[in-house]
């Protein structure tokens, strides 16, 4: 009688951490969703400015060889814009994806709490 009872609180305390985990791992999904949705966006805008970047040294090399001094530094100055956004981007990138390795950490942390101590009550 005494292990029914005691297997019947277990299973309610086993249902409640299984229904917050639930909760807990749907709340991690909607952040890495978000970071999975940023990445795809700095870098589909990182290829546009280094497409960019590559059109504009192919205009300043053609620039040099005309005799205009304006042409010169807009498309340096064009150049720079790009390169710098570029850079920002990869910055970005490299941020978000360094993050990618802690998908979950709560979730996979809170689970073996809850195996240790159910182990622990056996």
């Amino acid at each position: 009688m005494e292990i029914i009872k005691r297997l019947r609180s277990m299973a309610k305390i086993v249902m409640t951490r299984l229904e917050l985990h639930g909760q807990l791992m749907s709340v991690e999904w909607a952040e890495e969703r978000q970071r999975l949705q940023q990445l795809l966006a700095i870098s589909l805008l990182g290829f546009i400015f280094l497409f960019c970047a590559l059109l504009f040294v192919g205009i300043f090399a053609v620039a040099l060889t005309w005799a205009s001094d304006y042409r010169i530094h807009t498309i340096a100055v064009m150049l720079a814009l790009y390169t710098v956004g570029f850079g920002v981007c990869a910055y970005r990138f490299t941020c978000l994806a360094a993050r990618g390795s802690a998908t979950f950490a709560a979730t996979r942390e809170e689970v073996a709490a809850d195996l240790a101590l159910i182990r622990s009550q056996l």
